[in-house]
């Protein structure tokens, strides 16, 4: 049975191991297959989320989405962007 502790650590490294990745390549997109190598295959997603949210309440950009289910890749902005800037291109109807 793994402790709540080890549990804890264990999302707090992969946390700091997403954060780095996207530090490390501004603007630049990374596909879910490199997020998954790093976060792991069944949290990736979830770490992408906390991360975001950790940049987003310290005010240090925020991560974006492609907005391509099948394809989807993801890029960490330094600045939030405002106004027309701010438009993501839209998921694609898979039907």
């Amino acid at each position: 049975m793994v402790s709540i502790a080890s549990e804890i650590q264990s999302r707090q490294t992969r946390n700091a191991k997403v954060k780095a990745l996207f530090l490390s390549k501004p603007a630049k997109w990374i596909s879910v297959k490199e997020l998954a190598k790093v976060a792991g295959f069944a949290s990736w997603r979830t770490r992408v989320s906390e991360v975001r949210q950790h940049f987003e309440e310290s005010d240090n950009g925020t991560i974006q989405w492609n907005g391509n289910s099948l394809d989807s890749r993801y890029r960490y902005l330094v600045h939030r962007p405002i106004g027309p800037d701010a438009a993501v291109p839209r998921e694609r109807k898979l039907f």
